[in-house]
């Protein structure tokens, strides 16, 4: 149903490039990733798919390979091993709908540099990143974000997911949150703020791998969809939900 939208990388060599964009841009920032490339060439198609809409805004700037881009021959400068991949925004980012969406081959992203603190909807945002194994979103501003639905749906070999510092005081909708994440063994969401979602459907669906999960804070007491919420998590051993509202 999806296609991929961009793929991106980190590599230090990288930096010069960006410390010499921002001396001319205020409100510079940027992602950076590594992909290998297994044939699926297209970066950006501006498509805009209907699941994902309004998309995430295209970044001012790419660099693959240390080699500035423009739109007509983006799709021609990989190569066949590993590519490093630089996206760049000089304007507030309020959106990432979709931004890895499909992704299969990323399998380094560093966000250190990427600012979400005006972003209000990730729906769907790394779906399908298969190649994922880890991801760090310790520092992520997500304290205007309403929509977390998707997000990491098939991100199939994720072993380690660091959320420590989300805030999801302002999510309405976390439906499929982790759906098909197979290989995640933990997952920390004690400091989650649920009091304003109401939709929960598929949030843990074939999470086979979840041996415990701790939803200590968890606030249901708006939702009103809760189907197969953890339908087919055949390792979990504790789960106590003896708190749940499921009033609505």
């Amino acid at each position: 149903m999806f296609m991929c939208s961009l793929f991106f990388t980190l590599v230090i060599s990288f930096i010069p490039i960006v410390d010499n964009f921002s001396k001319n841009e205020t409100n510079i920032s940027y992602i950076t990733l590594r992909i290998k490339d297994t044939g699926l060439k297209s970066v950006f198609n501006g498509i805009l798919y209907p699941d994902c809409f309004p998309l995430f805004p295209k970044p001012n700037e790419v660099y693959i390979n240390n080699i500035k881009q423009d739109e007509v021959k983006i799709r021609y400068n990989f190569n066949e091993t590993n590519n490093e991949i630089i996206l760049i925004w000089n304007e507030t980012v309020t959106n990432c709908n979709c931004l890895f969406l499909g992704c299969k081959d990323i399998y380094d992203i560093n966000f250190s540099n990427f600012d979400t603190s005006e972003v209000t909807t990730m729906f769907a945002m790394f779906y399908e990143c298969y190649g994922l194994k880890s991801l760090d979103l310790s520092h992520f501003d997500s304290s205007k974000v309403g929509n977390m639905s998707w997000m990491f749906v098939r991100c199939e070999s994720l072993i380690s997911l660091n959320l420590s510092g989300f805030n999801t005081s302002q999510v309405k909708s976390m439906a499929s949150f982790f759906d098909t994440c197979l290989t995640l063994k933990t997952l920390d969401l004690s400091h989650f703020d649920t009091s304003k979602v109401d939709n929960m459907h598929w949030m843990f669906v074939r999470c086979e791998s979840l041996i415990s999960l701790n939803l200590s804070s968890f606030n249901t007491s708006q939702v009103k969809n809760m189907v197969a919420m953890f339908s087919s998590c055949s390792s979990l051993e504790l789960l106590d939900i003896s708190h749940f509202n499921t009033s609505e």
